[in-house]
């Protein structure tokens, strides 16, 4: 009985917060009633995750409109991922537009031009959203892949976040998928992670994978990270990739690579988008449906 115990302790130890250590009498203390599941990959990576709210409105001729009477168009919520320097974010912030099917249906003649509205975030354990500041359109904010659906916002918080790791082979750790509690995704939406073993072979000349989260309409978003053992029993997660959205709006695991460099984007994705929609809308008219809840409406 007393090697099961000992084996427990030592598999419940494969995972403990990034950039802290702790020892097996911190973790009995910390989770020493009885029952209790010690589940220290998710309170290891959670302190890290950030929901990220990123409005939008439609701009036309100098004048902006929303929707419903709204100071805003549409909205996207997605993962945040802090690291060392900087965080993470899907092509959800930067083009929080695309995929919006009304928007699209509102703009199939390239009218309007999308702009971005305000950006909230709330650690994934909070409820309560506070402004965020990133930086589009400048040298501080980079696309990691070629198709633009991960980015990187670089910060001077460098004592803080997870650690990426950009080593190539195999690798073993867990998959955690941030799910929202209700079908619809709003502001109000409760989080919840969910994890599992996964392993990848990470090569310099394929970073990206499919990947097939249960109920995918509720994912939010996810992560891929690796236990790294170090002296003094100390074991760090390390990220070593994050769920994106790729073709037909499928799961795709991105993984880090150490010969990968970043694209550098200092464009306008809301001006590039419009002048896509300009150049390839399609030549035909649509009558104009009687009280469209999807039509703009001028802000205040």
């Amino acid at each position: 009985m007393k090697r099961k115990v000992i084996l427990w302790l030592v598999l419940a130890l494969c995972a403990v917060p990034c950039m802290a250590q702790i020892s097996i009498a911190e973790l009995l203390g910390k989770r020493a009633e009885a029952g209790e599941n010690i589940n220290v990959v998710k309170d290891a990576v959670s302190p890290h995750l950030f929901i990220v709210r990123q409005q939008y409105r439609l701009e036309r001729q100098g004048k902006t409109y929303g929707k419903s009477n709204r100071s805003y168009y549409g909205e996207t919520f997605s993962l945040g991922i802090k690291v060392s320097g900087g965080m993470y974010v899907t092509g959800a912030v930067l083009e929080p537009w695309k995929g919006d099917a009304d928007y699209e249906r509102v703009n199939a003649d390239g009218k309007y031009k999308p702009e971005y509205f305000w950006t909230y975030q709330r650690q994934i354990s909070d409820s309560v959203y506070k402004p965020l500041e990133l930086d589009f359109g400048t040298d501080y904010i980079s696309a990691v892949n070629a198709d633009r659906s991960l980015w990187l916002h670089q910060d001077l918080q460098s004592d803080f976040g997870l650690v990426v790791d950009n080593a190539l082979g195999e690798k073993k750790g867990f998959m955690l998928w941030a799910y929202s509690g209700t079908n619809a995704q709003d502001s109000a939406m409760t989080v919840d992670l969910r994890q599992s073993f996964h392993k990848a072979i990470v090569r310099a000349d394929s970073t990206l994978t499919p990947v097939s989260p249960k109920d995918e309409g509720k994912v939010i978003g996810g992560l891929f990270v690796v236990p790294k053992f170090e002296k003094g029993g100390v074991v760090k997660m390390m990220l070593a990739g994050i769920a994106v959205k790729g073709e037909k709006s499928k799961w795709m695991l991105q993984l880090f690579a150490d010969d990968k460099e970043s694209e550098e984007v200092t464009d306008n994705p809301a001006a590039e988008t419009a002048k896509q929609k300009k150049t390839d809308r399609k030549k035909k008219k649509k009558q104009k449906a009687e009280a469209d809840p999807a039509e703009p409406t001028p802000t205040k």
